[in-house]
């Protein structure tokens, strides 16, 4: 019988047991960092859905994003101001690593794809992306922050976005993402209906302005529109035609009837034109600016005959019964207007154009008729009228002149300034009689 002999396990180094025990602790950190990737604007592409705030106001937010050249983000926002009106414009913009890993993605607006109304503002976003959403600010002072959540499509023909993914957007975007064609109808529709309304609210408001302080006269830019167009016709008759749809609906200025009447060819039309114009006169007292246009004694004569009709508006009514029961129930506030008017009396620019008016009438008797119109709306201080009746040639038509302007001065304890401006004595006695009435 063969004897074996036993022998003792071969005992490994210290050394070689701890080289193992390193060896199989360093391969699974290997795996895990090969494993680790950097974040990228990938991670971001694809459809989100939540809202913001925005002037204390919640809004809804379809936002879809898609990867760019060199690792940019496009895509497109989708609002709903205040739940009704859908508005849309491109974004842009980059993805970083922030703190702890997470991603960090800005966005800037872009271009608008559809703008419901002029005042509204495209804004940005600034958001960091954590357990699926994208939490962050608004870019703009009077917004506050948004909050997103991604969801399992992408808004096209492979994974297109279902309705309850859609939400509030459902209305209003396809599962496509195009706006459907029925919400552009119907915001078409509401859009001629607000104008409608706003038509209807800017004529009350002006018939209530009129109402409340009478009629005004036609606004600067809409009268030099009216002037353009007249200048566009070839024919006077064309232009008298216009004339009486404009007229129908506003009212002018004696010097908006002056630039007017410049724009026809012949006095005659003229004449028709000034017929047309004159009921819807507000300022009869500066009437006499419009002979200017004249170019004949005989068609201007016409012209004061015309403008001789016209009545004072309602307004100008109502103002001076109220001046007037002011004077009389108030004695202290005649003696101030009396001293007021006489520094002032008619206007520099007035009383200028009536001096080249008086000026270029041949004969007293024409400048006794232009002084009844003008009379009958104005007051005069006492230099106004020597200035006045200086122009006249003889001292017989100067004391008619005295007769027609003497119960319009607002100065009479002046009225020894007038006298000067006779020729004779005899006139001056009774030109003081008729001054002392």
């Amino acid at each position: 019988m063969k004897i074996v002999k036993y022998r003792e396990p071969v005992k490994l180094p210290l050394i070689c047991m701890f080289l193992l025990v390193l060896f199989m602790s360093i391969v699974p950190l290997h795996d895990a960092s090969a494993q680790r990737r950097t974040p990228s604007a990938h991670d971001l592409t694809g459809a989100w859905s939540g809202t913001y705030q925005c002037e204390g106001r919640t809004h809804d937010l379809f936002l879809v994003l898609e990867e760019g050249r060199g690792g940019r983000l496009s895509g497109e926002f989708h609002g709903l101001y205040l739940g009704e009106d859908h508005f849309s414009y491109r974004v842009r913009g980059r993805v970083e690593e922030g703190r702890r890993g997470r991603l960090h993605v800005e966005l800037e607006p872009g271009r608008w794809i559809d703008q419901p109304q002029e005042d509204l503002l495209s804004v940005g976003l600034d958001g960091t992306l954590r357990r699926g959403k994208i939490r962050g600010r608004i870019l703009h002072r009077s917004c506050d922050e948004f909050e997103l959540r991604h969801l399992d499509c992408d808004l096209d023909a492979r994974l297109p976005c279902s309705r309850r993914e859609r939400g509030p957007f459902a209305s209003v975007l396809s599962r496509s993402g195009e706006v459907k064609r029925r919400y552009r109808r119907d915001r078409r529709r509401d859009r001629r209906r607000d104008r409608r309304e706003e038509r209807r609210r800017e004529r009350r408001e002006d018939r209530e302005d009129r109402e409340d302080h009478g009629p005004v006269e036609m606004e600067a830019t809409h009268f030099q529109s009216m002037l353009s167009q007249l200048k566009g016709f070839s024919f006077d008759d064309q232009r008298l035609e216009a004339l009486r749809l404009v007229s129908a609906q506003n009212y002018f200025t004696s010097s908006q009837v002056k630039q007017t009447l410049a724009v026809f060819t012949f006095d005659p039309k003229k004449i028709l034109a000034l017929q047309i114009m004159v009921p819807h006169l507000l300022d009869p007292s500066q009437s006499f600016l419009i002979f200017d246009v004249f170019t004949f004694d005989a068609n201007k004569a016409k012209a004061r005959e015309i403008l001789s009709s016209v009545k004072p508006s309602t307004r100008a009514r109502e103002t001076r019964a109220r001046e007037r029961d002011n004077t009389q129930t108030s004695p202290r506030r005649r003696v101030v207007e009396e001293e007021h008017h006489s520094s002032t009396g008619m206007g520099t620019t007035e009383m200028s154009s009536l001096m080249v008016q008086l000026t270029d009438e041949s004969f007293d008797q024409g400048k006794i008729r232009l002084l009844k119109l003008v009379v009958e709306h104005n007051t005069f201080n006492c230099l106004q009228v020597k200035q006045i009746i200086t122009s006249f040639d003889f001292d017989a038509g100067r004391l008619e002149a005295v007769k027609l302007l003497a119960p319009r001065i607002v100065d009479p304890s002046q009225s020894f300034q007038v006298l000067d401006a006779f020729d004779f004595d005899a006139s001056r006695s009774q030109a003081s009689a008729i001054l002392s009435r």
